[in-house]
């Protein structure tokens, strides 16, 4: 059976009378752990992030799906990066992880933050200041953050963004290998040959709505999707 992660039905979204979210209906759900959020600047990607982890409000419409729902004190359903890393600076990294570490026994957090910092490649900087690592460690950090407490899914906004491009290739072999073991992903990326060789499922936004939803194969093949945003060099 079916679960549905995170829904938007018909959802509007104003900011000064300007509609970034126009209508948005679009559902995650668990058949797939890597789900790819594309469109053009300003078509309304970031906007729907938000609104899902309550930074904004929708004027019309309505939100849900189990990712919503905080499962108990130990589990959080949703995680989120964003696209400038947010970490605590002055903290190490290990102790970035263990900020957000609320419900959990202090050996469990322990424990799931040396395995994150492990398969994320981390362990060489666990004791630095979050601040001095390179912008592709900080989204990195950021990562194990959203995933210390086994959220349903996660939110990624702009992983590759600002890295250099070697680490680009090692953030992808990251997610395979964490949706190989369990998690899920929405994942807004401007890399399109990153996210579209890296998801298998994809929804494209073009001005606050559902422009398509298919397989990568299938966003390649739609005029409109490539008129909209791909443009004729990844067809």
């Amino acid at each position: 059976m079916t679960t549905t992660l995170l829904s938007a039905q018909d959802v509007e979204v104003t900011f000064g009378g300007v509609r970034a979210l126009d209508g948005l209906t679009l559902n995650v759900t668990d058949e797939h752990h890597l789900w790819g959020l594309i469109g053009p600047n300003g078509s309304g990607k970031s906007t729907f992030f938000n609104l899902v982890t309550g930074l904004c409000k929708a004027s019309r419409g309505t939100v849900g799906g189990t990712a919503l729902r905080r499962r108990s004190r130990r589990v959080v359903a949703l995680g989120r990066t964003f696209q400038s890393p947010r970490v605590f600076g002055r903290m190490t990294v290990a102790e970035n992880l263990l900020a957000v570490s609320g419900g959990m026994s202090r050996r469990e957090a322990r424990d799931r933050a040396e395995e994150l910092l492990t398969l994320l490649r981390l362990t060489g900087v666990v004791d630095r200041r979050a601040g001095e690592l390179s912008i592709g460690q900080q989204k990195l950090v950021e990562l194990a953050r959203a995933l210390l407490r086994r959220p349903e899914l996660v939110l990624l906004d702009e992983m590759a963004a600002g890295v250099h491009p070697d680490l680009r290739g090692e953030i992808a072999g990251h997610l395979r290998r964490l949706a190989d073991q369990g998690s899920r992903f929405v994942i807004i990326e401007h890399d399109m040959a990153l996210l579209l060789d890296l998801c298998t499922r994809v929804f494209c936004l073009a001005q606050g709505r559902l422009l398509a939803e298919g397989t990568p194969d299938e966003m390649r093949r739609n005029e409109r999707v490539v008129a909209e945003y791909l443009g004729a060099g990844h067809v």
